[in-house]
């Protein structure tokens, strides 16, 4: 089950009360060699909050056993409730693998991260692609709408449509990537409104070094020799 899904309670925050407004951060953060750390983190404002019951509302025990590192659910001074979870990557592929684990295949795709090594350079890339459909039960599925009551998120679209769940600005998805010098780019997406939105999340950076030439003393003794009978050739012709 998607990290979002094995949340269910974040996502009905959002959707039974009207002004309720729940922000998802997806982060991703790459090292020098491609590696690196995906956290994805919610916050429910006060009224989302209070629609689940505060901090005890959400069940994220579950999430440790999938391999990643939770923390919280914790309540700040206004109110807001916060839960972050994140995983470690080794390379794009597993990268593309711990993006699936938080939203389900198709909301992220063509997740890369890339070294480059040349003569006296060195770039770095992170891109990924993101689309998701501006409906919630985009993160529903058939085992989430089972406990939901048969609906994707226990309530028909009428329902959620009057308590105002469906306006734009309900949920929003923000994602970021940063390479290890801090080089970053981020975008932010829709979750309610109704309105598909996609777009690319990348940042690339390089490097240039000194380059060395190492001799040995056999390579130095040839190129001083090369250099004595270039001189001599150069007076013959004189």
């Amino acid at each position: 089950m998607a990290l979002l899904r094995a949340l269910p309670t974040v996502l009905v925050a959002v959707l039974v009360a009207s002004a309720c407004q729940t922000t998802v951060d997806v982060s991703v953060a790459v090292t020098d060699n491609g590696s690196g750390t995906v956290t994805v983190t919610a916050v429910l404002d006060p009224a989302a909050a209070e629609a689940v019951g505060g901090a005890s509302g959400l069940q994220v025990a579950d999430l440790d056993s999938t391999g990643w590192d939770v923390q919280g659910p914790d309540t700040g001074d206004d109110g807001t409730v916060t839960v972050s979870a994140e995983q470690d990557f080794a390379d794009s592929a597993e990268l593309s693998a711990v993006l699936d684990q938080v939203a389900g295949e198709g909301v992220f795709s063509n997740a890369d991260t890339s070294v480059h090594e040349s003569f006296g350079s060195t770039s770095r890339s992170v891109s990924l692609d993101v689309a998701v459909s501006g409906d919630p039960a985009q993160f529903s599925d058939d085992a989430l709408a089972a406990v939901l009551g048969g609906l994707p998120l226990g309530r028909t679209p009428e329902e959620l449509a009057a308590e105002g769940a469906t306006a734009a600005g309900a949920g929003t998805l923000e994602v970021s990537v940063e390479l290890a010098d801090g080089t970053s780019d981020s975008s932010t997406f829709d979750l309610a409104g109704g309105e598909p939105s996609s777009g690319t999340v990348a940042a690339e950076a390089g490097e240039t070094r000194p380059v060395v030439l190492a001799l040995s003393a056999g390579a130095v003794l040839l190129v001083l020799v090369a250099l004595v009978l270039a001189v001599l050739a150069f007076r013959r012709r004189r």
